[in-house]
């Protein structure tokens, strides 16, 4: 995890020190948060899996013969027990990203994350009858954690996909702008309306867009923002209903460190 030490100015050391002091207050309140929210999902997963795995000893007739009525019923518990599960998962990420909880790396290559996340949704593409194109320089850097830029690029890839028609393109691009390195994921897709346009960054929302395709935690873009936002970077939507939507990410470049003099 990174830690960011707050330092005032020697001139106005005075001045600041307040300043610095509730900001490092409030800085523990978000770390302590975070662990608070670690702890009580680890409970509540050992729980979750230890009830999980009984479920899958009837279903598989370890502690006996059921019924047809009974394996429908387990099934359902099955079911529901993962997406609890993934929803636990998905909460944990995103207060991990909102406290700034990254493994930081000096040099990650964008291209090399987006190749990634395209190889391992190749798959989800083909069966959804969608073609992935890419476009992507080599060598644009930026200061990150490769994990979690890996996690932002296969979510907007895998919502790309659910939300495009058969037959139609998904096209990723990274390209250098100046200061910052851009990424972005277009779709032909059904389109977001205008007035959902903010609320698909909101908790637990889920678009209507698609019927019967917004199966998710609705926590999906707000964890991509929180890791986006925690790398100093910004995230935003461009879509019209019918023809398609356009994720764009903005990541500040790796700044080259001036050499220390011989």
């Amino acid at each position: 995890m990174a830690k960011t030490t707050l330092a005032a100015p020697a001139e106005h050391s005075a001045e600041w020190s307040p300043i610095l002091q509730e900001l490092e207050s409030l800085r523990r309140k978000v770390a302590e948060r975070a662990e608070f929210v670690e702890d009580l999902a680890h409970e509540l997963r050992s729980g979750l899996t230890f009830l999980r795995g009984y479920v899958d000893l009837f279903l598989a007739g370890t502690l006996g013969p059921i019924s047809d009525k009974q394996r429908h019923a387990l099934e359902v518990m099955a079911r529901r027990t993962d997406a609890v599960l993934h929803l636990l998962d998905q909460m944990l990420s995103l207060e991990r990203a909102r406290a700034g909880h990254l493994e930081l790396s000096p040099a990650v290559d964008i291209a090399e994350v987006v190749q990634h996340s395209v190889q391992s949704m190749r798959v989800a593409a083909d069966q959804a009858g969608v073609q992935i194109e890419v476009q992507c320089p080599p060598c644009l850097l930026v200061e990150g954690d490769a994990r979690r830029l890996l996690q932002v690029v296969d979510n907007l890839l895998s919502n790309a996909i659910k939300f495009s028609y058969p037959g139609s393109k998904v096209r990723i691009a990274v390209s250098d702008d100046g200061d910052e390195v851009g990424i972005s994921v277009a779709d032909e897709g059904v389109g977001i309306a205008p007035e959902e346009q903010q609320r698909i960054f909101e908790r637990f929302y889920r678009s209507p867009r698609g019927s019967g395709k917004a199966d998710g935690t609705g926590l999906g873009l707000v964890i991509v923002r929180a890791i986006v936002e925690a790398h100093g970077g910004r995230i935003w939507v461009e879509s019209e209903l019918g023809k398609g939507s356009t994720f764009h990410i903005a990541l500040p470049k790796r700044q080259e460190r001036a050499r220390s003099a011989p």
